[in-house]
């Protein structure tokens, strides 16, 4: 690669460390980490961004509490819409499988209170100009991640099932300055 080349790359790796940086801290705002219960009032947090870019942490924040809120909360019997603490959130958690030696970190999973699973993983990239869509194979190689997050979840921790699994798209649009900005898509 050439120098520009290296100083790109180097850009996009460290803006993928400070988004997942801001998600977790979005997400700590609402679960405490070492119980992994909703906590019973969020902690405000500013929006000082880890990535720089208020406005992307904003959407980011607003894309996680409605992810939360699809999680934790259930109807009664009358219909009414109430809170279920009962579901555990986890992000950046370290699973292994011992027998195949493999290892990987899920950004964001939540299990019921019946032991669903659902795995949502951060995917902060590019594409490249004239494009609308992520490349395929950055599809695949994201697809078969989560399917071994599924299997490692099923063979060494017990899951029964599983539900939503997603790679979350953050596309980052560079600057000739090397600012960025994230728009969930």
């Amino acid at each position: 690669p050439t120098d520009k080349q290296k100083r790109d790359n180097e850009v996009k790796r460290s803006n993928g460390v400070s988004g997942h940086l801001d998600f977790q801290k979005i997400i700590e705002s609402y679960v405490d980490p070492l119980t992994h219960n909703l906590r019973p009032i969020p902690i405000e947090i500013d929006s000082e961004s880890a990535i720089g870019n208020r406005v992307g942490f904003e959407r980011m924040k607003s894309f996680i509490q409605d992810l939360i809120s699809q999680h934790s909360t259930t109807k009664d019997e009358n219909g009414n819409v109430v809170r279920d603490n009962t579901s555990k959130f986890y992000t950046e958690e370290v699973i292994y499988d011992e027998k195949k030696d493999r290892a990987g970190t899920i950004d964001f999973l939540m299990v019921d209170k019946d032991g669903k699973a659902s795995i949502y993983d951060w995917k902060f990239l590019s594409i490249s100009k004239g494009e609308n869509d992520i490349p395929w194979y950055k599809q695949d190689a994201a697809t078969t991640q989560i399917r071994e997050y599924r299997r490692i979840l099923k063979d060494s921790y017990g899951l029964k099932s599983c539900g939503e699994t997603r790679a979350i798209p953050i596309v980052m649009e560079y600057y000739s300055d090397y600012k960025s900005a994230p728009v969930l898509r």
